[in-house]
This record gives structure tokens, C-alpha cells and sequence, in this order.
């Protein structure tokens, strides 16, 4: 589910939609684990929105669906006692439709400062695969288009099996993207 608002520049007025946008399903299998470092590959599909087609504005998705592949490595390590990872997913993009192909990178490593707190910084990156001479823009999280941002985030363990997740992001560099900024919360189930 989404919330989406957004301002036209000089008016006080904003307007706001919310529903089911984009619907991404995936399967992460993994191929390699020794030492510490394990590698997983990852199929995903993504659905078009169901309300792509409407009037309603802003957008919540794309009218077209994507295919991808990923790819991730981490590794978990100790020092200090504490429990600690880095982690890098990479995946290729094909989007139906007119909007480019994308590369994607997220870069993630969790640092424990004692047994109940990890302290998460991350990387997201997102590159279209060729620029368009003319940009498909929809006022839609699937349009073409270049994003970086960074995360920073404290994860906290309620219990051996629940954490809570507080953090905030900032996009810092993009084309035919909005510098978006915000706070999240999350709460985690360990299985």
C-alpha cells in the first residue's frame, strides 16, 4: 500500500492518492556459502499498478511490468565481540513499455555497538541504461529515470525474534527523479 502527495510550486494546494501500486514478487536462491560469505541469485516480476490507468494523480505505479535478475553477496563477520555484515545486491532491469532498462545497486552494512542495537547505514542507486531524447515521465514511480540516496537507520531487538527499525533517507542526486526525503519504521520478525 502507498501514499503519494504532491504540491504544484506556488499553490497550497496538494494532491493525494493512495492504494495497491506496484506489485513486485520474487524468489531468492542461494549458490554459494562458506566462510562467512554467501551469494544468491534472484528472479523477480513486477505487476503494473492496478490504478496505472486511471485519472487519479499522483500515480502509484507503472502501467507496464518489469522482469529482472539479481544478484547478492554478503558477508557476516565478528569484531568485538559483536556480530556484524556488508552486503551488495545488483540487479539488471528489463521494463516493458517505453520506459529504459535500469541498473540497480544497493549497498548495506549493519555495524552491532552492543547485543540490542545495530547501527545501518545504506547506498541505493539507480542508473536507466540509455537516456531517452525525450523522457517518459507520468508523475509514476516507474517512469525513466537516474536515482542515488542514502539511508542511515538504528535497528533495535526487542526480543531474540522481533526487532524495530527507525531511520530516515535523503535522495542526493537524480534526473527526471524528485528529491525526496523521509523517515521510516519498520519492525522486523526473525524466523
Amino acid at each position: 500500500m502507498q501514499r503519494v502527495s504532491q504540491s504544484t510550486q506556488g499553490s497550497s494546494r496538494a494532491d493525494s492518492n493512495w492504494g495497491l501500486g506496484d506489485s513486485e514478487f520474487f524468489i531468492r536462491k542461494r549458490l554459494l556459502e562458506s566462510n562467512g560469505f554467501v551469494a544468491s541469485v534472484e528472479p523477480l516480476i513486477k505487476l503494473p499498478s492496478f490504478q496505472s490507468s486511471g485519472q487519479d494523480t499522483p500515480k502509484l505505479g507503472a502501467s507496464h511490468g518489469d522482469i529482472a535478475l539479481g544478484l547478492s553477496t554478503g558477508y557476516g563477520f565478528s569484531a568485538f565481540q559483536l556480530p556484524h555484515f556488508i552486503n551488495l545486491d545488483t540487479q539488471y532491469r528489463y521494463r516493458l513499455g517505453a520506459a529504459k532498462d535500469q541498473i540497480k545497486i544497493a549497498a548495506t552494512s549493519g555495524f552491532h555497538v552492543s547485543s540490542a542495537w545495530m547501527i545501518m547505514p545504506q547506498a541505493f542507486v539507480t542508473y536507466r541504461t540509455t537516456t531517452p531524447r525525450h523522457s517518459n515521465f507520468t508523475q509514476s514511480s516507474g517512469d525513466d529515470y537516474n536515482l542515488v540516496r542514502f539511508q542511515l537507520s538504528a535497528v533495535y531487538a526487542l526480543t531474540d525474534a522481533t526487532s524495530l527499525q527507525c531511520g530516515g533517507f535523503t535522495d542526493i542526486d537524480g534526473k527526471n527523479a524528485g528529491r525526496g526525503k523521509g523517515v521510516l519504521l519498520a519492525l522486523w520478525k526473525h524466523l
